[in-house]
């Protein structure tokens, strides 16, 4: 589906497609508002096309504008660490479309020396916004879709790097033998891999373990064996599991929760007896 909002979010979430995404969609709404011409904006009042098109790119311009002071207000709060659940993707672009209408309506105001709006215009406002970004938001999905399918089939014929795409602007590349297990912590996962000297280190990520496990669909040797754990089997040192399996980093091991929910289908994955108590 185009209004499939995982394919935009991931392509939002991306940094520099997030750069491409705000000046395509500035251009977009200039040369909407240059043929609709909607506000009264190209009336007689305004004395040349060329003018029209001065304050039409005024109009335009906003969107970047608030989008990129919302994504800097967000990035302050997460350096002061500050207690909120984790606004992203989606979420951010439905608070800039809010913050879009009213900044239109303050300029509008402006223009007309604050006398010129009453509830139709205001309805106005939200409907060419709404159809605006709608329709950009469309084009821009379908372009992700083509994206994302195409980095899974360009990240398929590599098998030796995992690539993980986190649900802020961070990708996380390593190579997938070195990667340990994920544990699941809150709105991130924290993933254990060994670094070049094989030493145990870990990284947090921004990112749901159910979305990590989607994108781990194509690597076979991950399995889920708790809701809180998605492991390598590689480092599998024991071929009978029961509530526990233990993960083999000569000289240690790693002894991690096995949930009877996930017990069946890593049987079947691995093809080891696995016990019960």
């Amino acid at each position: 589906m185009l209004s499939n909002h995982k394919y935009f979010q991931w392509y939002y979430s991306n940094k520099n497609k997030h750069a491409l995404f705000n000046i395509g969609t500035t251009l977009f709404i200039w040369i909407f508002l240059f043929i609709a011409k909607p506000f009264g904006i190209g009336s007689n009042n305004v004395p040349s096309e060329f003018l029209v098109g001065l304050y039409l790119m005024i109009f335009a311009m906003t969107w970047t504008a608030i989008s990129y002071f919302t994504d800097f207000s967000i990035r302050i709060l997460e350096s002061l660490k500050f207690r909120y659940n984790p606004i992203t993707g989606l979420y951010q672009f439905l608070i800039k479309i809010v913050l879009l209408v009213h900044s239109i309506l303050i300029i509008r105001l402006m223009l007309c020396n604050w006398s010129c709006i009453d509830h139709y215009e205001y309805v106005e406002i939200w409907f060419a916004v709404g159809l605006m970004i709608g329709i950009s938001y469309l084009i821009y999905t379908l372009h992700a879709k083509h994206l994302y399918f195409k980095s899974i089939v360009d990240k398929s014929n590599d098998d030796s790097l995992l690539v993980l795409n986190s649900s802020g602007k961070y990708q996380f590349k390593k190579p997938i033998d070195t990667i340990v297990y994920l544990k699941s912590e809150d709105n991130y996962i924290k993933i254990v891999y060994l670094d070049e000297n094989q030493i145990l280190k870990s990284e947090l990520v921004r990112l749901t373990l159910a979305s990590a496990e989607k994108q781990l669909l194509s690597y076979t040797q991950f399995s889920r064996i708790h809701r809180s754990y998605i492991v390598n089997l590689k480092f599998l040192k024991a071929r009978r599991v029961n509530d526990s399996m233990t993960l083999n980093l000569e000289p240690d091991s790693i002894k991690l929760p096995v949930s009877r929910t996930f017990k069946k289908a890593l049987m079947d994955k691995i093809g080891y007896n696995v016990g019960h108590k």
